[in-house]
Protein backbone atom coordinates (compact mmCIF):
# COMPACT_ATOMS: atom_id res chain seq x y z
CA UNK A 1 0.00 0.00 0.00
CA UNK A 2 1.36 3.24 -0.84
CA UNK A 3 0.42 6.28 1.24
CA UNK A 4 2.70 9.64 1.43
CA UNK A 5 3.09 11.02 5.25
CA UNK A 6 3.06 14.47 6.36
CA UNK A 7 5.57 15.26 9.66
CA UNK A 8 5.66 18.70 11.33
CA UNK A 9 8.89 18.97 13.48
CA UNK A 10 8.19 19.75 16.55
CA UNK A 11 4.85 17.99 16.66
CA UNK A 12 3.95 13.99 17.75
CA UNK A 13 3.13 12.27 14.65
CA UNK A 14 0.60 9.12 14.68
CA UNK A 15 -0.29 7.04 11.65
CA UNK A 16 -2.52 4.27 12.21
CA UNK A 17 -2.84 1.83 9.60
CA UNK A 18 -4.84 -1.57 9.07
CA UNK A 19 -3.70 -4.83 7.64
CA UNK A 20 -6.44 -5.70 5.30
CA UNK A 21 -6.66 -9.89 4.28
CA UNK A 22 -9.18 -11.80 2.52
CA UNK A 23 -11.93 -13.02 3.01
CA UNK A 24 -14.65 -10.31 2.57
CA UNK A 25 -16.71 -10.25 5.25
CA UNK A 26 -20.70 -9.28 4.95
CA UNK A 27 -22.35 -8.32 8.11
CA UNK A 28 -26.13 -7.74 7.71
CA UNK A 29 -27.43 -4.27 8.31
CA UNK A 30 -30.96 -3.65 10.56
CA UNK A 31 -31.31 -0.53 11.32
CA UNK A 32 -29.86 3.37 9.85
CA UNK A 33 -30.59 6.00 12.11
CA UNK A 34 -30.23 10.14 11.28
CA UNK A 35 -28.55 11.33 13.95
CA UNK A 36 -25.98 14.43 14.45
CA UNK A 37 -23.42 11.58 12.39
CA UNK A 38 -24.99 8.43 10.94
CA UNK A 39 -25.68 5.46 12.96
CA UNK A 40 -25.62 1.49 11.42
CA UNK A 41 -26.51 -1.30 13.23
CA UNK A 42 -25.36 -4.36 12.26
CA UNK A 43 -25.74 -7.46 15.13
CA UNK A 44 -21.95 -8.41 15.88
CA UNK A 45 -20.40 -6.33 12.95
CA UNK A 46 -16.73 -7.24 14.35
CA UNK A 47 -15.38 -3.60 13.50
CA UNK A 48 -13.02 -1.32 15.14
CA UNK A 49 -12.63 2.69 15.10
CA UNK A 50 -10.64 3.67 12.11
CA UNK A 51 -11.16 0.64 9.72
CA UNK A 52 -12.52 1.03 6.28
CA UNK A 53 -16.26 -0.48 5.60
CA UNK A 54 -18.72 0.01 2.25
CA UNK A 55 -22.35 -0.54 2.36
CA UNK A 56 -24.17 -1.87 -0.52
CA UNK A 57 -27.86 -3.04 -0.99
CA UNK A 58 -29.31 -0.57 1.13
CA UNK A 59 -33.32 0.51 0.44
CA UNK A 60 -33.90 4.02 1.81
CA UNK A 61 -30.78 5.17 2.87
CA UNK A 62 -29.07 4.67 -0.82
CA UNK A 63 -27.17 7.68 -0.12
CA UNK A 64 -24.63 5.19 1.61
CA UNK A 65 -24.14 2.44 -0.72
CA UNK A 66 -21.17 1.68 -2.31
CA UNK A 67 -21.42 3.19 -6.66
CA UNK A 68 -18.32 0.42 -8.10
CA UNK A 69 -17.92 -2.92 -8.09
CA UNK A 70 -15.65 -3.94 -7.23
CA UNK A 71 -14.76 -1.49 -4.66
CA UNK A 72 -12.86 1.27 -5.36
CA UNK A 73 -11.08 3.82 -2.26
CA UNK A 74 -14.02 6.11 -2.75
CA UNK A 75 -16.55 3.78 -1.73
CA UNK A 76 -15.23 3.14 1.61
CA UNK A 77 -15.87 5.14 4.91
CA UNK A 78 -14.06 5.36 7.78
CA UNK A 79 -16.44 3.74 10.78
CA UNK A 80 -16.18 4.76 14.52
CA UNK A 81 -16.91 1.64 16.80
CA UNK A 82 -19.48 2.35 19.26
CA UNK A 83 -21.12 -0.84 20.50
CA UNK A 84 -20.57 -4.44 19.43
CA UNK A 85 -23.60 -3.84 16.93
CA UNK A 86 -23.40 0.19 16.01
CA UNK A 87 -20.98 2.01 14.34
CA UNK A 88 -21.30 5.60 12.91
CA UNK A 89 -19.90 7.53 10.62
CA UNK A 90 -18.87 10.87 11.94
CA UNK A 91 -18.28 12.23 8.15
CA UNK A 92 -21.68 11.47 7.29
CA UNK A 93 -24.68 13.65 8.99
CA UNK A 94 -28.05 12.27 9.50
CA UNK A 95 -29.18 15.42 7.66
CA UNK A 96 -27.62 14.34 4.60
CA UNK A 97 -29.12 11.24 3.98
CA UNK A 98 -32.65 9.42 3.37
CA UNK A 99 -34.45 7.57 5.78
CA UNK A 100 -33.73 4.10 6.08
CA UNK A 101 -36.14 1.07 4.69
CA UNK A 102 -34.30 -1.87 4.76
CA UNK A 103 -31.77 -4.35 4.03
CA UNK A 104 -28.35 -3.73 2.98
CA UNK A 105 -24.37 -4.98 4.14
CA UNK A 106 -21.58 -3.59 5.43
CA UNK A 107 -18.66 -4.83 3.76
CA UNK A 108 -15.32 -4.77 5.08
CA UNK A 109 -12.17 -6.93 4.84
CA UNK A 110 -10.97 -8.97 7.75
CA UNK A 111 -8.08 -7.87 9.28
CA UNK A 112 -4.23 -9.97 9.47
CA UNK A 113 -3.65 -11.02 13.06
CA UNK A 114 -0.07 -9.56 14.42
CA UNK A 115 0.50 -11.10 16.99
CA UNK A 116 3.53 -13.01 15.97
CA UNK A 117 5.10 -9.60 13.79
CA UNK A 118 7.74 -7.50 14.96
CA UNK A 119 7.85 -4.26 12.86
CA UNK A 120 10.62 -1.76 11.55
CA UNK A 121 10.85 1.78 9.27
CA UNK A 122 12.97 3.79 7.76
CA UNK A 123 12.98 7.64 6.62
CA UNK A 124 15.80 7.65 4.20
CA UNK A 125 16.28 11.41 2.10
CA UNK A 126 16.11 9.08 -0.85
CA UNK A 127 16.07 5.56 -2.08
CA UNK A 128 19.32 3.80 -1.31
CA UNK A 129 20.17 7.00 0.35
CA UNK A 130 21.25 8.28 4.00
CA UNK A 131 19.00 7.03 7.00
CA UNK A 132 17.02 9.43 8.53
CA UNK A 133 15.25 7.65 11.00
CA UNK A 134 14.54 4.11 12.19
CA UNK A 135 11.67 2.96 14.35
CA UNK A 136 11.18 -0.66 15.22
CA UNK A 137 8.23 -2.27 17.53
CA UNK A 138 7.69 -1.56 20.13
CA UNK A 139 9.12 1.30 20.73
CA UNK A 140 7.76 3.40 18.09
CA UNK A 141 5.72 0.81 16.17
CA UNK A 142 3.17 -0.63 18.50
CA UNK A 143 1.22 -3.83 16.85
CA UNK A 144 -2.20 -4.53 18.41
CA UNK A 145 -5.43 -4.41 15.80
CA UNK A 146 -4.07 -2.29 13.31
CA UNK A 147 -0.37 -0.85 13.44
CA UNK A 148 0.21 2.82 14.57
CA UNK A 149 3.06 4.43 14.06
CA UNK A 150 4.70 7.13 16.41
CA UNK A 151 7.50 9.32 16.06
CA UNK A 152 7.95 11.68 19.00
CA UNK A 153 8.23 15.60 19.09
CA UNK A 154 11.65 15.16 19.83
CA UNK A 155 12.44 12.78 17.20
CA UNK A 156 10.70 15.05 14.70
CA UNK A 157 12.15 18.33 15.74
CA UNK A 158 15.46 16.80 15.08
CA UNK A 159 14.50 15.82 11.31
CA UNK A 160 15.79 18.66 8.65
CA UNK A 161 12.43 20.35 6.65
CA UNK A 162 12.27 18.66 3.15
CA UNK A 163 11.35 15.55 1.98
CA UNK A 164 12.06 11.53 1.40
CA UNK A 165 10.70 8.05 0.94
CA UNK A 166 10.02 5.51 3.57
CA UNK A 167 8.84 2.06 3.98
CA UNK A 168 7.21 -0.28 6.37
CA UNK A 169 8.14 -3.67 6.92
CA UNK A 170 6.68 -6.42 8.90
CA UNK A 171 8.72 -9.01 10.35
CA UNK A 172 6.74 -12.98 11.21
CA UNK A 173 8.09 -15.34 13.78
CA UNK A 174 9.55 -17.42 10.40
CA UNK A 175 11.16 -14.28 9.38
CA UNK A 176 8.64 -13.77 6.59
CA UNK A 177 9.32 -10.05 6.09
CA UNK A 178 6.28 -8.00 4.14
CA UNK A 179 6.02 -4.40 2.97
CA UNK A 180 2.72 -3.13 4.00
CA UNK A 181 3.73 0.39 3.71
CA UNK A 182 5.96 2.81 1.55
CA UNK A 183 5.84 5.84 -0.02
CA UNK A 184 7.34 9.49 0.33
CA UNK A 185 7.37 11.91 3.09
CA UNK A 186 7.57 15.41 3.94
CA UNK A 187 8.79 17.52 6.93
CA UNK A 188 7.51 20.92 7.40
CA UNK A 189 8.95 23.60 9.86
CA UNK A 190 7.88 24.16 13.24
CA UNK A 191 5.95 27.60 13.71
CA UNK A 192 5.97 27.71 17.78
CA UNK A 193 8.84 26.87 19.49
Amino acid sequence: MNLDLSITQGSTFIQTVFWEVSPIVYKPITAITRTGPVRVTATGHGLVSGQRTACVGILGTTELNALNLPFRNSDYRVCTYVTADIIEFNNTPGSSVSTYKSGGYLVYNMLQSLATYSARMTLRDRIGGTSLLSLVSPTSISLATYVQITISATATAALATGSGVYDLELVSVDTTVVKLLSGKFTVSPEITI
